[in-house]
Parts: C-alpha cells; structure tokens; sequence
C-alpha cells in the first residue's frame, strides 16, 4: 500500500512538474493614464487574473511616509547573486507565444514626430533582440508596429504578451536560487 501511495504521489509529482504554465500579459497606457492586467494559466483549462503587486507604505527616517516602489524592489531582488542565477536559469526556458506591441506617438512638430518615430523603431528593435537573446525564443513572428500621429501630440501603447513555460523550470530556478551563494 505504501509502495502505491509513494508511486502516485511520485507520478502526480513528475506531472506537475512537466505542466505548462502561461502567463498573459496586457497593458495599455494613453497619456499618463496606464491599465495592466496578469492572468496566469494551465493547459487544464485553469485561468488564474494576477493582481498588481500592492504598494505599502514606508515611513521615512521623518516620520513621513514614503512608497515602496515594484522597480524599487525588483532592483534590490535582482541585486543578489543567487537570484540572477535562478532568474537566467528560468529567462532560458521561457517561450514567447505571442508578442503584439503597438505604439502610437505624435509630438506635434510633423519633423520631430519623425525623428522621435524613427527612434522608436530603433529601440523597439533592441529590446526585442534582448528577448530573444535571454528567452528561450519567440515561437511566432512578433507584431510590432509604431504609428506616427503627425497632427497632434501624444503617446499611445499597447502590449499584449503570451509567455509559457514548465512548473518544473520555476522549481529548479527557485532551488538555483536559494543555494547558490
């Protein structure tokens, strides 16, 4: 009976750890106006909506209170050596499935909304050969495109992202984490 429970909790293990989990990605800002949304999902129909990391506040050496920030603490998180390892552990088993990002921006000067278009094009380009440099790769062609608004000024942006990987490939990358120091 032991030798049973052991096999199928050995079985439901080795299942899990092969599950592909795939992380869904929107954001759209309009001026300073931003709306993001994180949903995370299995291929057993399971759809899981993230909520933003919450921002709690800190009270400075004042007595006033200071915001904690997401970049703030992804930069201190990143700044340790164990958690670079286990985050490029886990950067080179990530797949890019979908990857739409579009951009509309205007300044309204029609010459330097050209200029700042062309720019755009420039850096879109770069980070889109970081990702595909640190991920594991795109499995589809990306959708980009920058839209130049020479009649009036302002920025538009949308991204929609699909990335998927292996449960199995978190766990490791967390054990990479925590034991190498």
């Amino acid at each position: 009976m032991l030798i049973a429970a052991s096999a199928f909790l050995f079985l439901l293990l080795l299942l899990l750890a092969f599950m592909p989990l795939t992380l869904e990605v929107r954001c759209r800002y309009r001026g300073l106006r931003g709306e993001w949304e994180l949903a995370l999902s299995t291929w057993i129909g399971l759809r899981i909506p993230l909520r933003p990391f919450p921002r709690g506040p800190a009270v400075s050496g004042r007595g006033r209170k200071k915001k904690k920030s997401f970049l703030s603490f992804l930069v201190r998180l990143l700044g340790r050596k164990g958690y670079r390892a286990g985050l490029a552990f886990l950067l080179k088993h990530v797949d890019i499935r979908r990857l739409e990002w579009y951009t509309a921006l205007g300044s309204g000067d029609p010459a330097l909304t050209g200029v700042l278009v062309g720019g755009l094009w420039s850096v879109k380009g770069f980070v889109l050969a970081l990702l595909a440099r640190f991920l594991a790769g795109f499995t589809c062609l990306p959708q980009i495109k920058v839209m130049p608004c020479f009649t009036g000024a302002g920025l538009d942006l949308w991204v929609c992202g699909v990335f998927t990987t292996r449960a199995g490939y978190i766990l490791l990358a967390a054990l990479k984490a925590a034991f190498s120091r």
